[in-house]
C-alpha cells in the first residue's frame, strides 16, 4: 500500500481536490440558500424607505428665563407600503412640509435641561416619530437620525 500513495503523489492530490470542491460546493449552497430564503413568501407586502432630509433648522426652545436655541439637522427614514405613493425621483413628497411643521413644533416645545442628556435626544426621536405617523397619510416614519444637534 505504500507504493500506492507514492505514485507520483496522485492519490493525495485527488483527495484534495475532492475535498476542496465538496467545501465549495457546500458553501454555495449555503450562501444560495440564505440570499433566497424567504424570496418566496407571498404574504409580505413589498417596503419601500426613502430618506427625507431636513438641511439645519434653527429651533428657539421653550425655556422661559433664558434665550435657548437648537441648530438641528435629521433623516427620517420614511416607509412606504404602497409603492405607487413614492414621489418620483427628483421630486419631493408633498406630505414634506407637513413633517417639517410638526418637527419644529415639537422641537419648539422643548427646553433645554430635556435636550441636554443623551436620554432627551432620545425621547426627542421618540415623540417626532409617533406624532408624524399621526399626522402622515402616505407613509410613516421609520426611524429619525439626527445628522446635527447643537444646543446653545
Amino acid at each position: 500500500m505504500n507504493s500506492f500513495f507514492n505514485r507520483s503523489g496522485k492519490l493525495p492530490m485527488i483527495i484534495i481536490i475532492v475535498v476542496a470542491a465538496v467545501l465549495v460546493l457546500g458553501i454555495g449552497a449555503v450562501a444560495f440558500m440564505k440570499m433566497h430564503k424567504g424570496s418566496h413568501s407571498h404574504a409580505k407586502k413589498k417596503v419601500d424607505y426613502v430618506a427625507w432630509k431636513f438641511d439645519e433648522m434653527l429651533v428657539t426652545l421653550a425655556d422661559s428665563e433664558d434665550l435657548h436655541y437648537l441648530k438641528t439637522s435629521m433623516t427620517l427614514e420614511m416607509e412606504y407600503t404602497d409603492k405607487s405613493k413614492i414621489p418620483p425621483e427628483g421630486e419631493e413628497d408633498k406630505e414634506k412640509p407637513k413633517a417639517l411643521d410638526v418637527i419644529n413644533s415639537v422641537c419648539s416645545g422643548k427646553t433645554l435641561a430635556k435636550l441636554l442628556p443623551e436620554a432627551g435626544k432620545e425621547k426627542l426621536k421618540e415623540e417626532i416619530i409617533e406624532k408624524l405617523n399621526g399626522k402622515l397619510e402616505n407613509s410613516q416614519v421609520r426611524e429619525v437620525y439626527l445628522t446635527q444637534f447643537t444646543l446653545q
